[in-house]
C-alpha cells in the first residue's frame, strides 16, 4: 500500500544577494551574519519557488518548499542511508545556535504531470536568480500566491512519498531540533525542514568510491590474494600495467592498486556493490592493513588515491530507482554509499528553523520589503 503523500507549507525564506552567495556558502554562522547585515531578502509569501540546477549534459528542475518533520517520522518521508549520531548532534545543535537552516535536505519523487507542467509555466521567463560555480549553475524563479501555492502543494501530496537523496544527516537533525524544541503547534518553524524537490527521472547517482592506503610491507600481490579470500568475492583479474582504467558495471568493480589495474568480481547477492564491499570485502583488507578506508565521492574535487600506495576500489553505483526500491521496503545502507550531483547550493536560502533566526527577516518583511513577484 502506497502511504499518503507528504504534508508541506510554502517556503519562509530568504534568498541571498547575488554578491554574496560564495560567501553564504561558507556555513550557517556566515550566512548569519549575513542576514543580519542585509545580505538577504525575504521572498514574498506565500512563496512559489522553482529551482534548476544545472551542469555540463545535465539539467533537474524542481521546487523549493518545507516538508513536515512528522512525515519523517512517520515513514512518508524514506531514508536509504544509517546516519553517524555525532555529526547529527552538531547539525542540531548548530541550527540551534544560529536559528537557521541554509541548505535545502535534496528529495525526490516518482514523476509527477502536474508538478511538470506547473514548473513549465513558472520557468518560462528569465531565472530571478541565477549564481554559477564549480561547473554549476543555480537558478530561482520566485513567484506567490495562494492558488498557485495551493495548486503545487497539492502536486506535491500526490505524488506520493518523498525519498531522501542527499541530507541524511540534516533531515535527522530537523526531527532532533523540533524533539529538544517541543514546541506546541504546527506552525512553529522547527515542525518543519528546507528541502529542495526534484522528479526521480532528472536526478542521477554517481556513488562513492572507497580510497584506502597501503602500509610498508603489503604489497600488490598480497592484496590481490587477500582480496580474493574473500567470502563475498567470485574472483580476481588481474588487470594491464599502466594507466588503463577498467569500466564499473554492476557486480564488476574496478581495482587500482598503486596505479595498477584489476578487476573484482563479485559474488551474487542483493545488495549494491558499494554495501559488498563495505560488509563483506573491505573489513579483512582494512585489518591487514591497519587502518579504515575512507569514502570518496565519485564526482569533484581530489582523492585521496591519487597518490601512490593506495587501493581505490570503483564500485558501479545503484539506479535511482533501485534507491528508491530499497527505501520502500526499509533498507537502509551504511553511511557515504550513494552520491547524489549536482547538490542544492548551501546559503542561496535561508529559513529559520527556531529563534533567533529569522526574526529579522519578518521584520523586513513586514516593512514591504521583499523579492519579484
Amino acid at each position: 500500500m502506497t502511504p499518503r503523500g507528504v504534508a508541506t507549507r510554502a517556503p519562509r525564506v530568504a534568498v541571498a544577494d547575488p554578491r554574496h552567495t560564495a560567501a553564504a556558502h561558507a556555513g550557517p554562522v556566515r550566512a548569519r551574519q549575513l542576514l543580519e547585515a542585509g545580505g538577504y531578502t525575504p521572498a514574498t509569501e506565500p512563496a512559489v519557488i522553482a529551482y534548476r540546477v544545472e551542469t555540463t549534459g545535465h539539467r533537474q528542475t524542481g521546487i523549493v518548499t518545507e516538508v513536515a518533520v512528522d512525515d519523517y517520522r512517520a515513514g512518508r518521508i524514506l531514508r536509504h542511508e544509517s546516519v553517524q549520531p555525532d555529526r547529527v548532534r552538531r547539525l542540531t545543535e548548530m541550527a540551534e545556535r544560529t536559528g537557521l537552516e541554509h541548505t535545502p535536505v535534496l528529495l525526490t519523487h516518482l514523476p509527477s504531470a502536474e508538478l511538470r507542467e506547473a514548473l513549465a509555466t513558472i520557468t518560462t521567463a528569465a531565472p530571478d536568480v541565477r549564481t554559477t560555480g564549480a561547473g554549476v549553475a543555480h537558478e530561482l524563479w520566485l513567484r506567490s500566491g495562494a492558488e498557485l501555492d495551493l495548486a503545487v502543494r497539492t502536486a506535491i501530496r500526490r505524488a506520493g512519498p518523498l525519498y531522501i537523496a542527499d541530507g541524511h544527516h540534516r533531515m535527522a537533525a530537523a526531527e532532533q531540533h523540533d524533539a529538544r524544541a517541543g514546541a506546541p503547534g504546527d506552525a512553529d518553524p522547527s515542525r518543519y525542514a528546507l528541502a529542495a524537490l526534484f522528479p526521480a527521472d532528472e536526478m542521477q547517482v554517481h556513488g562513492y568510491h572507497r580510497c584506502l592506503r597501503l602500509p610498508a610491507g603489503l604489497g600488490e600481490q598480497q592484496v590481490l590474494e587477500l582480496l580474493a579470500a574473500q567470502p563475498g568475492v567470485r574472483s580476481v583479474r588481474p588487470g594491464e600495467r599502466g594507466t588503463g582504467r577498467t569500466r564499473a558495471e554492476p557486480g564488476v568493480v574496478p581495482v587500482r592498486i598503486d596505479g595498477h589495474h584489476h578487476q573484482l568480481a563479485l559474488r551474487p547477492g542483493g545488495e549494491p556493490d558499494v554495501v559488498q564491499l563495505d560488509r563483506q570485502v573491505l573489513p579483512a583488507l582494512a585489518e591487514a592493513a591497519g587502518v579504515e578506508p575512507v569514502p570518496v565521492p565519485s564526482t569533484g574535487g581530489g582523492c585521496a588515491c591519487a597518490h601512490t600506495r593506495t587501493v581505490h576500489f570503483h564500485p558501479s553505483p545503484p539506479s535511482v530507482e533501485r534507491v528508491m526500491a530499497l527505501a520502500d521496503a526499509g533498507e537502509v545502507l551504511p553511511p557515504k554509499s550513494t552520491w547524489f550531483s549536482p547538490k542544492a547550493k548551501s546559503g542561496l536560502l535561508v529559513r529559520a528553523c527556531g529563534p533567533p533566526g529569522l526574526r529579522a527577516v519578518a521584520d523586513l518583511g513586514s516593512a514591504g520589503s521583499g523579492v519579484p513577484a
